[in-house]
């Protein structure tokens, strides 16, 4: 498994910010424990109140969560990528709910640089924003200094979905925490349902919406449901995780399990040394995701479908199986089985191909 470094320039344009404030240990690690319980057990609060702007909890998020949600953003990008490499080739790039804009910068980071390129963030919180700008800033000067490109163009809109910026080409369009921060299972918050409504008559045909989410059962679950409900449309195909474009198997599987995904961050020195005063050893590094492309449904096609029913996503940890063997689960075809004949070198997010009497091969490493 490669694993995910919080980029220097990030690290450093942290730290910079940070030392703007001046706020003590004690109070730095409270505000992070309160992040902690809004994004989890108290993510109803979220409704009441924009975290960016209070002044410690931004604080707390700039110091950690910006960098977690860039490391979540840069390994479901690079997986999209890795399949589908032409959506590298979009231009626009739209962060909706961006928050500081921690998708947006790992596009930044991830992406060879494109002086076409034009990044438009939108969020609710006009502080937010003006943090997303500095620290926008401040990464992309580092990075054209460093490389010897010419500046990418920014736009920052505060802005409330469901409302929507103007998509006028094929775009690169990103939804980062807004199921777990903005939608709630009894009616409040986020109209998801409009909201895709209005993104599927809005976006030009070609564009990419790529959502992001904590590896959490509630958003995850959202995120399967979602998945579903494009999956029935004509104007979206399935791009990741999935390797196929039927309706996904968790969502009528007991116990209520969800897509997730392991990967390994490198987060930094000062990162890890807040998480530990939380209580968090091992900095959480796992996400959701579901990536989706809007196609033109009234084009007749007399190809065949491009999907390959060999290929699967390992989507569960090796575990013993009856008569002493051992296997993971995997989602091939729309369909959850364990499979058994998997190298032993195979981990969660894998794709490989599963071949009737042949083991299995590895396709695609993850992330």
């Amino acid at each position: 498994m490669r694993s995910i470094s919080t980029p220097r320039v990030l690290l450093e344009t942290i730290e910079a910010q940070t030392a703007k404030t001046k706020a003590s240990r004690p109070s730095q690690i409270s505000a992070l424990r309160k992040l902690f319980e809004l994004f989890t057990t108290e993510r109803r609060q979220l409704n009441r109140f924009h975290y960016l702007d209070d002044p410690p909890l931004r604080h707390a998020y700039l110091q950690y969560h910006l960098p977690l949600n860039v490391a979540r953003s840069m390994v479901a990008l690079r997986d999209v990528v890795d399949r589908h490499p032409d959506v590298a080739d979009l231009e626009d790039v739209f962060d909706l709910g961006a928050g500081p804009g921690s998708s947006t910068l790992a596009t930044l980071f991830t992406l060879a640089p494109r002086a076409a390129r034009r990044y438009v963030l939108t969020d609710r919180s006009a502080k937010g924003m003006k943090l997303a700008r500095e620290v926008y800033e401040a990464c992309d000067t580092s990075l054209t200094k460093t490389n010897g490109t010419e500046s990418s163009k920014a736009s920052f809109l505060t802005q409330k979905l469901p409302s929507l910026p103007n998509f006028t080409r094929p775009s690169l369009v990103w939804m980062s925490m807004v199921l777990n921060e903005l939608s709630q299972a009894d009616g409040r918050g986020l109209d998801l349902a409009r909201l895709f409504d209005t993104l599927t008559r809005r976006l030009p045909v070609g564009s990419v919406l790529l959502v992001v989410e904590p590896a959490l059962r509630v958003p995850g679950r959202r995120l399967l449901e979602l998945h579903d409900g494009m999956v029935e449309s004509p104007e979206w195909e399935l791009l990741a995780p999935c390797t196929h474009q039927a309706a996904c198997p968790l969502l009528r599987a007991q116990k209520r399990p969800w897509c997730h995904f392991h990967f390994a961050w490198e987060p930094g020195k000062s990162i890890e040394k807040l998480a530990r005063a939380v209580g968090h050893d091992k900095p959480e590094a796992a996400l959701s995701y579901l990536a989706i492309r809007r196609i033109d449904s009234s084009a007749e096609s007399t190809e065949p479908s491009k999907d390959d029913k060999s290929l699967a996503r390992v989507i569960g940890d090796r575990m013993p199986v009856r008569g002493g063997k051992s296997g993971q689960y995997v989602c091939r075809d729309g369909k959850r089985h364990i499979e058994t004949a998997l190298p032993t070198a195979i981990e969660r997010g894998d794709v490989v191909r599963v071949l009737l009497r042949k083991p299995a091969e590895i396709v695609r490493r993850w992330p």
